[in-house]
């Protein structure tokens, strides 16, 4: 029983995962590492190497590239060829932010992004992921319409969503962890009340704290493409 899990030929998944990451966020996705099994803390997949294509027209050609992505999965709907997401682990990813001169967001998935691609939005729903964790990234914004820019790094965060038996992304997610902005680092902590409606650019009600040793600050409202950014913000000194 024990060794069983060993004997799953993993390279059979890396052509359905590509294909499925793909029909999901509507832009193509790729693998281009081995494929490893791991056991602990639970059963899943680690993935090298991974890859997320752009919109078209961004800055950069990637969306994301991550050394190594750890799908946990459980065990038994493994042996019947399907992979059911538990939690996700990104380790050193880099990921770019964009707003293109037509104003879309570049993190709106489910969408039509590419001409010849049609998006697939109940597909990015039936994802599913109770906990997403991300390990010593960078992340770049960049907005084509203003033409201005920022960069975050040393990113450290866990994102998590309730436990639900149908897979969806409209849930509340809440998230804590720091990151390190014009080379202050600062601690993060806050909560969504809708994870998917901000995934698909829609608005949703959003509580986000932050602090370091310079400023504090505590954002109350709404994010989203359709509203932006409005609600009201505490701003509190040490001296």
């Amino acid at each position: 029983v024990l060794a069983t899990p060993f004997l799953i030929p993993l390279n059979m998944y890396r052509a359905r995962l590509e294909s499925a990451a793909s029909s999901a966020l509507s832009r193509e996705v790729h693998i281009r590492g081995p494929l490893h099994l791991t056991v602990y803390p639970d059963i899943g997949l680690s993935l090298s190497d991974v890859l997320i294509a752009n919109v078209s027209g961004a800055r950069d050609p990637q969306m994301m590239a991550v050394e190594k992505l750890v799908v946990g999965a459980k065990l038994m709907p493994l042996f019947s060829g399907e992979l059911e997401v538990t939690e996700l682990t990104l380790e050193k990813p880099t990921i770019h932010l964009e707003i293109t001169k037509d104003a879309t967001p570049n993190w709106s998935f489910g969408k039509k992004s590419d001409p010849g691609k049609p998006g697939d939005a109940a597909a990015l729903n039936r994802i599913g992921f109770s906990h997403l964790n991300i390990n010593n990234g960078s992340v770049t914004y960049y907005n084509a319409v203003t033409d201005k820019s920022t960069a975050l790094t040393d990113v450290s965060l866990s994102l998590n969503m309730p436990d639900t038996a149908r897979a969806t992304l409209a849930l509340p997610l809440t998230l804590g962890g720091s990151l390190t902005y014009n080379g202050e680092k600062l601690k993060i902590d806050g909560r969504l009340d809708n994870f998917g409606a901000l995934m698909n650019a829609r608005t949703t009600d959003a509580r986000i704290s932050i602090g370091s040793n310079v400023i504090n600050a505590e954002f109350t409202g709404k994010l989203g493409t359709e509203a932006g950014v409005s609600g009201s913000l505490k701003l509190g000194a040490h001296s």
